[in-house]
């Protein structure tokens, strides 16, 4: 949520900026013109007419010219029109000037509401942008599978989200695959129990939908405790992880276990590639990894009543791990693959520096 909102500060910022420098631009031409004009004569002092364009000139024009003691004339468009030397265009210019004037400082609040509408619309369709974003982000993510794995790997994961799914549905498209699921001790066995028994309870769950899909597809779906991962590692190609957050500094926060796998992972060399969209980026620093740590209510699985648990007993259960950067390959974000070490540049591009820190904006 609050990658998102640095990213609507960040097109409000943008447009802003535009915004500014298009105006900065006008200013400078209107400068320019000005002084252009004023070169020119156009604003040169008015001097007495010759008799010939002083007929022409009806009695109000004269007084605006000095000439209010001239007698008044009558005349007709057509004449004021016929008398028009190249010396006279000054005078005539100084007249049409005055209510041009008035009209610009009557249309200035008018310029202004037409600018904040623009502005509004423009930070409207970068929103749209944003929101395009979100959606296509798994099946871009998914289009670098085939990139990434090949034919007849041992595919290791302990994620049963929709971004996994899509991604190992693609490489399964032109690929053989064998995918081991590891069931993540305690919040997602339960379904991987269940579906190894054969006797889901209640309503499917995630893990059981991502069985259901890959085995259609023709990949073979093997369900792991968390206890035999290390062991099943030296049978491993590849493992692929689904971030919660990703940080500029190339750590990451995913689904608890996943720390675990990731270290069995690095000691047997096996690549550890990290999905995750670029809204899922963050430019905090985790310089307290506690503070991300999440709990869950432990209840469902050690009961308060139970006689063995001993008086002021804490009983936790994390929901994530912090994986360090040293403990990842590769980063595959719906703009690309990025090594963690790179993950600064996306940060940059994709957020401003003063929007960093949201408790100062």
């Amino acid at each position: 949520m609050g990658n998102v909102v640095r990213r609507v500060l960040g097109i409000i910022r943008e447009e802003l900026d535009e915004d500014r420098a298009g105006e900065s631009g006008e200013s400078s031409e209107s400068q320019m013109f000005n002084s252009a004009g004023t070169n020119s004569g156009l604003h040169r002092p008015a001097r007495p007419l010759p008799k010939t364009a002083g007929q022409a000139l009806t009695h109000e024009t004269q007084a605006l010219l000095g000439e209010s003691n001239a007698p008044p004339t009558k005349t007709s468009m057509l004449s004021l029109l016929s008398h028009s030397p190249y010396g006279e265009v000054s005078h005539v210019a100084q007249v049409i000037a005055i209510p041009q004037s008035l009209l610009l400082q009557e249309g200035r609040s008018t310029g202004a509401t037409n600018a904040a509408d623009d502005l509004k619309s423009e930070v409207v369709e970068g929103i749209d942008e944003l929101l395009d974003e979100l959606r296509q982000a798994d099946d871009q993510i998914a289009t670098y599978a085939l990139e990434q794995i090949h034919s007849r790997e041992i595919i290791l994961t302990n994620s049963t989200t929709r971004t996994t799914q899509k991604f190992l549905l693609k490489a399964a498209s032109r690929r053989n695959l064998t995918v081991i699921l590891v069931e993540s001790f305690p919040n997602s066995h339960r379904s991987a129990y269940e579906i190894l028994t054969g006797r889901p309870k209640g309503n499917s769950r995630s893990g059981e939908q991502m069985n259901r899909a890959l085995t259609a597809a023709g990949v073979t779906v093997i369900f792991a405790a968390d206890s035999i991962v290390f062991g099943l590692m030296t049978r491993v190609t590849k493992v692929i992880l689904d971030a919660n957050i990703i940080f500029g500094s190339g750590s990451s926060v995913t689904l608890v276990g996943s720390k675990l796998i990731a270290r069995a992972a690095k000691l047997h060399r096996s690549p550890v590639l990290v999905l995750g969209g670029v809204y899922k980026i963050s430019p905090d620093y985790p310089f307290n990894v506690n503070s991300l740590m999440e709990n869950g209510e432990p209840s469902a699985e050690v009961s308060c009543m139970d006689d063995y648990l001993p008086g002021e007993i804490e009983v936790g259960k994390p929901l994530f791990d912090h994986i360090p950067a040293d403990l990842v390959d590769l980063y595959i974000t719906n703009v690309g693959s990025y090594a963690p070490a790179t993950l600064y540049s996306v940060v940059n591009d994709h957020y401003r520096a003063e929007d960093t820190d949201l408790d100062s904006v």
